[in-house]
């Protein structure tokens, strides 16, 4: 009898699973969405280098007029250009250092250049690296304020000059080669 128990114990649930099964399959489910491939455009330590260094190649023995030109701010917008155009789902980010420690070309304006050609890049969301707090946490609003403000963010010379900190009165300081710092 006890075999004879099981045996409709094990029918029972059978059955059950099976009109559970048959139930489910009735009503109809609507179709999962489609995923969604959004690509993220990432790079760090700009350091607002606005023209490109150099080249690159991958040894000394390839001379150097055969190596690449390698970044600067027209290469690397040609190349996130060409990466957001893969995908039109897409957020660039950066991860630090995209300024301060920067060419003259860019420090010369107080990292303002570097700041305007990032968001003309499209950079959307950035962390802040060791070189963004090399003026101070003051400078580094400030520049947050001037990227807020684009496509007009780089200043003019002339207007560089409102940026400039306050004259000092000159220095009796002389090197021995005659030149007297300001």
């Amino acid at each position: 009898m006890t075999l004879r128990n099981n045996f409709r114990a094990c029918a029972l649930v059978a059955g059950a699973a099976l009109l559970a099964t048959a139930t489910s399959a009735q009503s109809p489910r609507p179709p999962a969405p489609a995923p969604v491939v959004i690509k993220i455009i990432g790079f760090n330590d700009y350091h607002g280098t606005l023209q490109s260094p150099g080249t690159f190649g991958v040894n000394t023995l390839v001379p150097s007029a055969q190596r690449p030109a390698v970044g600067g701010a027209e290469y690397m917008a040609a190349y996130i250009s060409r990466l957001k155009s893969q995908n039109p789902l897409n957020v660039v980010v950066g991860g630090g250092d995209l300024i301060g420690a920067t060419p003259l070309i860019s420090a010369l304006f107080f990292d303002e250049p570097a700041v305007e050609t990032l968001n003309k890049m499209g950079l959307e969301f950035s962390s802040v690296g060791n070189h963004e707090f090399d003026k101070g946490s003051a400078e580094l609003k400030r520049c947050r304020t001037a990227a807020a403000r684009s496509p007009t963010a780089c200043p003019i010379p002339t207007a560089a000059r409102a940026w400039a900190p306050a004259p000092r009165a000159p220095s009796t300081a002389r090197s021995s080669s005659g030149f007297r710092p300001t």
